[in-house]
């Protein structure tokens, strides 16, 4: 028998041709939230394809996030308002409409956290077996949102092609000495200012690489942090030989913010090392 973390989404059709998920539904989870600031309603979305959000009195903002290591790590989640279709995680809650979001894939939590503590509110949490998409969403007003601008907002878009965003940064090209290290300045993987966002399509990179160029062997390292505190070492490759020099290369989906690149050189002093760095996006 598998234990809850264990639970992956699986879909089938359901009789209107949707997918459904296999797992079936939950009940709906209400609590109160906002008596002080940090108060928080938690749900479990092990299985569950989209989350359903309302209020009842209004008062505290909140924020909505989403934890992939069984609600130790929470980062901000983006949810659509009634009102429209673009995402947002602060939520000012309202009785006068609603809010629904897809479940992040890997997640294994959702919360919602209280960031003011005007007054006390009653949240209600209702999870779905069917994915949502903005097109499904209808306001109070019953009028149908426009959906088709929510495609690729992260592009340069011209007509009939698309121009990813991507940026790329020449770390270095000073040699290094016999056993030298060089650590890369930390890059944000996201196009936000303030926040965890790492999932949003409108601001998340999704991929980091790595190149670094040398006449002498080394090792090539990536590190990752959420802070710029605490960093952790996820990927380490040694150089190979190509023609006369010696070349590493690491590519890596983001999972954490920041990162950074890190090389440590061989026991001979080089002449030549270029190190280089790329986010890219969709």
């Amino acid at each position: 028998m598998r234990r809850p973390e264990e639970v992956v989404n699986q879909f089938v059709a359901d009789k209107d041709n949707r997918l459904a998920s296999i797992h079936g539904t939950p009940p709906a989870t209400v609590g109160p939230i906002g008596t002080n600031v940090g108060d928080t309603i938690v749900v479990p979305v092990y299985g569950m394809a989209s989350l359903g959000l309302s209020f009842s009195g209004a008062g505290s903002a909140l924020i909505a996030e989403s934890s992939f290591d069984n609600a130790v790590t929470w980062f901000s989640h983006p949810v659509s308002p009634s009102t429209g279709i673009n995402p947002a995680a602060a939520i000012t809650p309202s009785a006068l409409f609603f809010w629904r979001t897809d479940v992040l894939p890997g997640s294994t939590h959702f919360r919602l956290r209280a960031t003011s503590a005007v007054g006390v509110v009653t949240a209600t949490i209702t999870p779905s077996s069917v994915p949502f998409t903005p097109t499904q969403l209808i306001n109070m007003n019953n009028t149908l949102p426009v959906a088709l601008s929510a495609g690729l907002p992260s592009s340069l878009n011209r007509i009939g092609t698309t121009s990813a965003v991507a940026f790329q940064n020449d770390e270095t090209s000073t040699p290094l000495a016999g056993g030298g290290t060089f650590t890369g300045t930390t890059r944000d993987l996201t196009l936000a200012t303030t926040g965890n966002v790492i999932s949003a399509v409108t601001v998340g990179f999704k991929e980091w690489r790595e190149l670094a160029v040398s006449d002498v062997t080394g090792t090539l390292h990536l590190e990752v942090s959420t802070d710029q505190i605490t960093y952790y070492r996820v990927q380490s490759v040694p150089t190979v030989a190509v023609g006369a020099l010696f070349v590493a290369d690491i590519s890596y989906a983001p999972k954490m913010r920041y990162a950074r690149a890190v090389y440590v050189n061989g026991a001979g002093a080089q002449a030549v090392f270029q190190l280089t760095t790329a986010r890219l996006g969709a």
